[in-house]
């Protein structure tokens, strides 16, 4: 029978047929402990319960634990941004190319273009609810 290790440093399992060679390679945890079959079994060869991942519990064992989803805001909030300075830019385009330029909006979309360019630098940034709102068109649409 095959013994299994689990390292809780390294958050694997290790082969104890192959220990002899990861201590000559340098690489056997100094944490590996010897684990039951069905524990390998369960937390090496199953695949995770929905929304979990393995983790390690306190008794240095391994377990399933919540999966967390790590979202970085403010480079979700910068690609916001540059989406923004984009339509902006067109918006003033078209504005600036109509024969009967509308000032008040175009002043607007430049007024909205610094916003967002200083963004980055608000006080209230990443918060997606503070973020720069677009001028209003005379028909009252964003």
């Amino acid at each position: 029978m095959i013994v299994h290790y689990f390292s809780p440093s390294q958050n694997a399992f290790y082969d104890g047929q192959l220990r002899a060679d990861y201590i000559k390679a340098g690489s056997w945890p100094n944490d590996a402990k010897e684990v039951k079959p069905d524990v390998f079994i369960k937390y090496g060869l199953s695949p995770c319960p929905d929304g979990k991942i393995r983790g390690v519990c306190e008794a240095g064992l391994p377990c399933w634990v919540d999966s967390i989803v790590v979202v970085d805001l403010e480079k979700q909030e910068r690609l916001w941004r540059d989406n923004q300075l984009l339509l902006a830019d067109v918006e003033i385009n078209k504005i600036e190319d109509c024969p009967s330029v509308d000032k008040k909006l175009l002043k607007g979309w430049r007024q909205y273009r610094v916003l967002l360019r200083n963004w980055p630098e608000s006080e209230n940034f990443p918060k997606e609810g503070l973020r720069p709102q677009p001028p209003t068109t005379n028909t009252g649409e964003k």
